[in-house]
């Protein structure tokens, strides 16, 4: 338990120090691999909401750009149905 905690409190750390979203985001794809009871994921959770919270208000126009969509095409073809 106690190798799990410092792995945990080094998460949170990790967490806490980060500046952008796209940091933010590789921080907890490697978070998620690993094996955490509710409570460690719980806190961890926590911790990074409201660290984006504190980076949409720092920077705004960078966590829009990162997560705006990106366009469809404007005609890729006839769909299934119309295939028949």
């Amino acid at each position: 338990m106690v190798e799990t905690q410092l792995k945990l409190d080094d998460y949170v750390q990790k967490i806490l120090k980060t500046k952008t979203s796209a940091d933010l985001l590789k921080i907890l794809a490697d978070f998620r691999k690993g094996e955490w009871t509710d409570a460690e994921r719980q806190k961890v959770s926590h911790t990074y909401m409201r660290v984006l919270e504190n980076i949409m208000k720092a920077s705004p126009d960078e966590v829009k750009a990162s997560t705006a969509p990106t366009p469809a095409p404007a005609n890729d073809g006839p769909v299934w149905y119309e295939k028949m």
